[in-house]
């Protein structure tokens, strides 16, 4: 269309110039130059800036039904990367988690399920949930010589639970591996895969 136009106004200079007598060489040549630059001038829609967007890359894990690592758009929120990994699974518990969070690169988002926040009011701290890169790995909970305060950071257990551990041990002696917590009335595989690595013997 501006291509139309400028050809349109070079027609109309040459007749008005050719009518009045007015006109010459140069001064058609310098007409038509100047069309051709506004002519040709690049479409602000093509020339706009095409900087490569910068990506955040996050892990997702826990009651989610894609867990793994995933590359996204810088800016995006918590809930984009909860549908990047195929959504929470039907254990997991939504209240505990804020899905209006920016994202930050190299977070790890960790979704608990319903049985872990037992007895956490909504909006609680969730033990676990790491969404920061530079907190550092927190120091595993010993099995066989934790408290029950220190029992009670691992995500899902209780005030119950944890006096179960102790009473296990009481009856039984020591756990000789991290898989013995499964004994434990209420802590079955799905728990044991989420406290796994905070857990030792």
């Amino acid at each position: 269309m501006k291509k139309e136009i400028c050809i349109l106004i070079i027609i109309l200079s040459v007749v008005m110039i050719s009518l009045t007598g007015c006109g010459n060489d140069e001064a058609v040549i310098e007409l038509e130059q100047e069309s051709i630059r506004t002519g040709m001038a690049a479409d602000p829609d093509e020339t706009a800036d095409c900087e490569p967007q910068n990506n955040v890359t996050v892990y997702v894990c826990g009651a989610v039904n894609h867990p793994g690592v995933y590359e996204l758009p810088e800016g995006t929120r918590i809930v984009d990367a909860l549908h990047a990994a195929g959504g929470m699974d039907p254990f997991a518990d939504h209240d505990h988690i804020n899905q209006a969070m920016l994202l930050e690169d190299g977070a790890r988002i960790y979704i608990p399920t319903s049985d872990e926040t037992e007895g956490i009011s909504p909006g609680g701290d969730i033990s676990g949930m790491d969404l920061s890169a530079s907190e550092g790995t927190p120091a595993r909970i010993n099995l066989n010589t934790a408290d029950a305060a220190q029992l009670m950071t691992l995500p899902g257990i209780g005030e119950a639970k944890a006096a179960l551990i102790i009473q296990y041990r009481e009856e039984n002696g020591r756990f000789n591996a991290i898989e013995d917590i499964m004994k434990i009335n209420g802590i079955k595989e799905g728990m044991f895969n989420r406290i796994r690595d905070m857990i030792t013997v």
